[in-house]
């Protein structure tokens, strides 16, 4: 098992781009209270979790964008490439850290103090988590047309129902790093017009999530967003929680 890691890690560190977001995540680390992150490969479409020792601990295959490069403009079907973190997450089952606290709470029912700071913190944790699942529902009922372009992975079927899976993992794109890069790209020409005749924004909305769309997982087929099968993606979120930290190559 040792041996595996070490090989899966030597394939991330000798890729030049993670060789430069290195540098950047190693003072990061240094003041970060989580104890994983995320790296996502595009170029191989794989995402690892990996701790703040810089220790992988899974690897899954997922889906990118369905066009190359890094993202820039709202529509441009790219993901984008960064350090970014989860700001919400939004799933039907119960998260990890509320086991956690029940427990927390039951080792301090002795102390009545003690007890109602997990309490509260607990009747907090529960009202966030009803909406969250509000959120996955609501994301989940909206039905995706082939004719707007949305279509199952290597077919013309509407993508339909429940694009989203199980979780749905936001992240804070974009961020100050792609506001510049889009800049530059105006300056460049390279962002189109809309039929308003304004330019397109950077766009928003990029997250990590399931699919129901198993066929598109391996390949270049989001939107922009990084696709997961259902089962990976729920294994995921049981490691990460809103602050962790993504970093997309």
């Amino acid at each position: 098992m040792k041996r595996i890691t070490a090989v899966i890690l030597l394939i991330i560190m000798s890729s030049c781009a993670f060789a430069g977001y290195y540098s950047k995540i190693g003072s990061r680390l240094k003041d970060y209270n989580k104890f994983y992150f995320i790296y996502v490969n595009k170029k191989i479409n794989t995402l690892y979790l990996i701790d703040r020792h810089m220790k992988v601990w899974k690897t899954y295959t997922v889906a990118t964008g369905a066009r190359g490069g890094d993202k820039v403009h709202r529509g441009d079907n790219r993901t984008p490439a960064g350090i970014y973190k989860i700001t919400e997450i939004f799933q039907y089952h119960e998260p990890w850290y509320m086991k956690q606290i029940r427990n927390d709470m039951a080792a301090s029912a002795h102390n009545r103090t003690k007890y109602k700071y997990y309490w509260d913190f607990y009747r907090n944790a529960m009202i966030k988590n009803v909406k969250a699942k509000k959120r996955i529902e609501y994301l989940n009922s909206v039905y995706f047309n082939a004719e707007d372009g949305h279509v199952k992975y290597g077919t013309q079927e509407d993508l339909g129902y429940n694009a989203y899976g199980p979780v749905f993992m936001r992240l804070d794109y974009p961020n100050e790093e792609d506001i510049k890069k889009y800049r530059a790209a105006l300056r460049r020409g390279m962002v189109p017009l809309k039929s308003n005749g304004d330019y397109c924004d950077p766009g928003g909305g990029i997250a990590i999530h399931g699919t129901s769309d198993d066929p598109s997982i391996g390949n270049f087929s989001s939107s922009g967003c990084v696709r997961m099968s259902n089962r990976d993606i729920v294994e995921v979120s049981d490691y990460v929680s809103e602050g962790t930290m993504v970093v997309i190559d």
